[in-house]
C-alpha cells in the first residue's frame, strides 16, 4: 500500500467539490501530513469558518509528522542544494525522512529533490 504525504495544496483542494477526484484517488491509501502542512492549511488566509472546520476535521483522523532536529537538518541540506522555500523543504525532508511519496499540484518546487517521489494527483495517471 503506497504510503503518502499530502502537501498543503492537496489537502485543501481534497475538501472542496471541485477536487473530487483527489478524494476518489485516495480511497484505500495511508496518508500523513506535516505539521508544516497543518500550519499551512490552517492558516491559508482565504480560507472560511466552515473549510477551517472541515480541515481541522480532517487533520484531527489523520496522522500529523512532527518535525525533529533530524529532518531540520534535512531540510536545511535541501535549502544548501537548491533555493527553496522553508516549507517546502520541511514537508520535502518529511517525506524523504518517512519513506513516503509526496501528493502536490506544485512539482515545480519538488522536482530538484533528489530520490523524492511525487505525485500530482490531479493529472491523469502515467
Amino acid at each position: 500500500m503506497r504510503q503518502i504525504l499530502l502537501d498543503s495544496d492537496i489537502l485543501i483542494f481534497s475538501q472542496k467539490a471541485e477536487y473530487s477526484v483527489i478524494r476518489t484517488k485516495l480511497i484505500g491509501k495511508r496518508f500523513n501530513v506535516s505539521l508544516i502542512t497543518k500550519l499551512e492549511a490552517l492558516g491559508y488566509h482565504q480560507i472560511n469558518p466552515g473549510e477551517q472546520a472541515l480541515l481541522r476535521t480532517i487533520i484531527s483522523a489523520i496522522p500529523v509528522l512532527p518535525i525533529n532536529d533530524e529532518l531540520i537538518d534535512m531540510a536545511i541540506t535541501l535549502r544548501q542544494q537548491q533555493k527553496m522555500q522553508t516549507a517546502d523543504a520541511i514537508i520535502a525532508a518529511t517525506a524523504l525522512t518517512h519513506g513516503l511519496e509526496l501528493w502536490t499540484n506544485n512539482v515545480k518546487d519538488f522536482k530538484h529533490v533528489a530520490n523524492l517521489k511525487i505525485y500530482n494527483p490531479l493529472e491523469d495517471e502515467k
